[in-house]
């Protein structure tokens, strides 16, 4: 008995989903091509903008030749010409007229200074430095000093001197100096530190030194002297040395050597 034959459905057609499956296609295949001819079109571009650059740089770098030629050209003519000469002439000259002009002022400045200044302007100038070494013509050392002794009891009088009695400590019927106080106050009157701390007279005021409290205690309470002799109107010469030395003479023949606004030497001429 024969076999039947089952045949196979035909596929139902769908109108729908090949429009679709052609649409994608064609889209598919357009961009591609469009892709294709975008690119071939940038690379176009890229090279006209690279060859115009080329050809923009050559024609600048002719021109900067040519100009920096020429420039060497107008030089040499300018140098051949003598025209360097003149300028540098005309510059020299006016140099020379400026140095001239300001000639006249130099050597006023330089007689202002060498003037030389008059005792009185150098009395006012140094009339400090004397104000500390003023001696009461009383004083149990004025023979000393119009001498030009310059004794230790000397130097322990004109440091008190130049303390302030008021800053003293002070008791009922003498005062008590320290001696760390004489030792710095000789340090800014005299150039040499040599000062040793004994007991000595202030204008009759017995002024004894307590080694163990190291300090001068006075037999009364401390005065100024009111009858010192004022050196500064004495002062006959004043002589500005080198190395910040002065030298100040007075009518009685002493010399008083200062040194940093310091004293360094008294002595007395014959």
């Amino acid at each position: 008995m024969p076999k039947k034959v089952t045949e196979a459905p035909s596929p139902v057609f769908n109108p729908e989903e090949l429009e679709t499956k052609l649409k994608d296609e064609l889209r598919h295949y357009l961009d591609e091509k469009l892709d294709d001819r975008f690119l071939d079109k940038i690379e176009d571009v890229n090279k006209k903008l690279l060859r115009e650059k080329n050809h923009k740089i050559w024609f600048r770098n002719i021109f900067i030749l040519i100009l920096l030629v020429l420039i060497g050209f107008e030089t040499c003519a300018l140098y051949n010409s003598g025209f360097f000469d003149n300028f540098l002439s005309h510059k020299s000259e006016e140099t020379s007229v400026s140095a001239s002009a300001e000639k006249p002022k130099s050597n006023l400045e330089v007689s202002v200074e060498e003037k030389t200044p008059s005792l009185s302007e150098l009395k006012e100038k140094y009339s400090p430095l004397l104000k500390n070494f003023n001696l009461p013509a009383d004083s149990a050392y004025y023979s000393d000093f119009m001498s030009g002794n310059l004794t230790n009891e000397l130097k322990l009088y004109f440091s008190l001197n130049s303390l302030d009695f008021t800053s003293l400590e002070t008791e009922e019927d003498y005062n008590l100096v320290a001696g760390s106080a004489l030792l710095s106050a000789a340090k800014k009157l005299f150039s040499s530190s040599d000062l040793k701390l004994a007991s000595f007279d202030f204008n009759g005021n017995k002024l004894r030194y307590l080694e163990k409290l190291d300090s001068f205690v006075s037999s009364e309470i401390l005065k100024k002297s009111e009858t010192s002799t004022e050196l500064s109107a004495d002062v006959t010469e004043i002589k500005e040395l080198s190395n910040s030395e002065v030298e100040i003479k007075t009518k009685a023949g002493l010399s008083l050597k200062f040194k940093d606004n310091r004293l360094a030497s008294l002595s007395k001429s014959e």
